[in-house]
């Protein structure tokens, strides 16, 4: 490039750096002495230099005007996913493709006690899934994850309302969801594990408590959840507004969750049942069940 500063040459030249416009030891692009110009094939860089630090996509320490850091180049993954099967990891793996930047995912099974394996906690101390690295950063919860990724990698993904009363209900519900939906929604799924997996001698036992808390807990409190998110889905598109946001992909596992342990149809959650077949064509939700494997289901 034109203000390189650096040994080597270009065909017109036989000796060490610069060209017309370099401002180094002598100088123009008929002097065989120290140049180079936009055809270096060195060690330091432009476009078209041939050499260990590479293209203007590389992020190198020799520079052109693109390089901003060290070995890596922009199209090289720096986010790494670690997806635990049947977990809220399905929601991040959305977002990244809804953000359309590289990553890689480590795909975690869950063993026979349905339990997230150890090897999480060498990740993170507390074993759980989601999770990301990105770069030196080690990130977990859904929420936290879900505005990291958004504020760092999607200022131009418009996922995040910049009107005050959409990001109101943006912080609402990002929040509401693991605050108060998933608790409920994981006790119904633990009591069911519990159902299935107690011993024949005292299934009975276990089956009557279950039920009872069932009756008298869970399902008034997911019948309350279930109304509330079927009022405010028939005011607005998406939970936020009119545009899909990250309150939507911390949404989706939730309410797919909740009209499953329900049992309920579409005819008993119309705009519930609208919303989540709205968020099943997108491009990139498409591609986010494809890459875990679920995309058939």
């Amino acid at each position: 490039m034109t203000d390189v500063q650096n040994t080597t040459t270009d065909s017109n030249v036989q000796n060490t750096t610069t060209d017309s416009n370099v401002q180094n030891t002598t100088t123009d692009s008929n002097v065989q002495n120290s140049t180079t110009d936009s055809n270096v094939q060195n060690s330091t860089t432009d476009l078209n230099v041939q050499d260990s630090t590479t293209d203007s996509n590389v992020q190198n320490t020799t520079m052109d005007s693109n390089v901003q850091n060290s070995t890596t180049d922009s199209n090289e993954p720096t986010i790494k996913l670690y997806w635990l099967s049947e977990s809220r990891a399905d929601r991040i793996v959305l977002l990244l493709e809804e953000l359309e930047v590289p990553y890689v995912i480590e795909k975690i099974e869950r063993g026979p006690d349905r339990l997230a394996p150890p090897e999480l906690k060498k990740i993170h101390p507390l074993g759980k899934s989601p999770v990301i690295k990105d770069g030196d950063k080690v990130i977990a919860e859904s929420g936290f994850i879900i505005d990291y990724l958004i504020d760092k990698y999607g200022k131009d993904k418009n996922l995040k309302p910049t009107n005050s009363e959409d990001l109101f209900h943006y912080n609402y519900f990002l929040h509401y969801i693991e605050g108060s939906l998933m608790s409920i929604l994981v006790m119904k799924y633990v009591f069911l594990t519990i159902q299935k997996q107690a011993p024949w001698i005292v299934k009975p036992i276990v089956n009557g408590i279950c039920n009872k808390l069932d009756a008298l807990y869970l399902r008034p409190n997911m019948k309350t959840h279930m109304d509330f998110l079927e009022s405010e889905l028939g005011q607005r598109k998406w939970l936020a507004g009119e545009q899909f946001s990250g309150a939507d992909i911390q949404a989706g596992f939730a309410l797919e969750m909740l009209m499953k342990l329900s049992n309920v149809n579409e005819e008993g959650a119309t705009n519930i049942s609208r919303y989540l077949k709205e968020m099943h064509e997108r491009p990139a939700y498409k591609r986010a069940m494809e890459k875990i494997g679920k995309n058939n289901q």
